[in-house]
């Protein structure tokens, strides 16, 4: 009688999309199992992506069959999309097993390894998850370009702006103020050292690379700056300082730059 190992996975994100639950796999495992006469001695369950092998059961699963390989033959998964969502990965990893002398078998989509033509079976079912990851990541790209076309920021805000929850609107924060007041400071002639000193007096503790941060960012002069658009886009909500004063800072910080290679 074989002996195998049962590897089950899921993810929050899978579980919602797909309803893909770890009690309805590990029920077509064992009715497999029980119909071919193969015994199931160890159960792995993990709640982690399957973008890549690096997982934590997958990992104590590996070490689990480096110290045991030669009391398992087989690894069962549900579907192959419970094995990897990566063909790349997935054919390293099958051949890994293979060494090992491990058959990975997924038991709702069965190959007949007996025949050259499996292999272009396997490859379609590997492919599968895949597509689908490249799709999603692909819908979730164009919706957030839409929406940055439109105005609109799809990330999380920078302190000086808040979302309201009731309206959905982009509004400023009370750190709004402490950012105009570093534009202006800088603006005026002012050194960074200066501000932090004077801001943490305020009570605000602002670290130099913080401020470099926040003096470079054009999402606080009302336009949206990401490698997704093909230009600037104007946000559809409030800046909090000025064009004039933003692009007068960036050119004092270009010049500091300029200054401090130089010497």
């Amino acid at each position: 009688m074989k002996r195998a190992i049962v590897y089950r996975r899921v993810s929050t994100d899978e579980q919602s999309r797909y309803g893909t639950s770890l009690e309805s796999q590990l029920d077509i495992v064992q009715k497999y199992a029980n119909a071919t006469s193969i015994k199931i001695e160890k159960i792995f369950t993990e709640d982690y992506s399957g973008k890549n092998f690096d997982r934590p059961e997958w990992k104590k699963l590996n070490n689990y069959l480096r110290q045991n390989k030669s009391l398992f033959d087989c690894l069962i998964v549900s579907r192959w999309d419970r094995f990897s969502r990566n063909v790349e990965l997935a054919y390293t990893e099958l051949s890994r097993l293979k060494r090992l002398g491990i058959q990975v078998i997924a038991a709702e989509q069965l190959l007949d390894t007996t025949v050259p033509e499996y292999k272009l079976i396997l490859a379609f079912y590997l492919s599968l998850p895949e597509v689908d990851n490249d799709r999603r990541a692909k819908v979730v790209k164009d919706g957030m370009i839409k929406r940055m076309e439109q105005g609109q920021y799809p990330f999380p805000l920078p302190k000086g702006y808040y979302k309201d929850k009731n309206t959905g609107k982009v509004l400023h924060d009370d750190f709004a103020e402490v950012v105009k007041m570093v534009f202006t400071r800088i603006h005026r002639g002012d050194r960074i050292y200066e501000v932090r000193a004077d801001m943490e007096k305020l009570g605000f503790k602002l670290s130099p690379s913080y401020i470099g941060k926040l003096l470079r960012n054009p999402l606080y002069s009302g336009w949206i700056v990401n490698p997704l658009l093909q230009k600037p886009i104007q946000a559809a909500f409030p800046a909090i300082v000025k064009e004039t004063i933003f692009y007068s800072v960036q050119n004092i910080l270009s010049n500091n730059k300029s200054t401090n290679k130089s010497e």
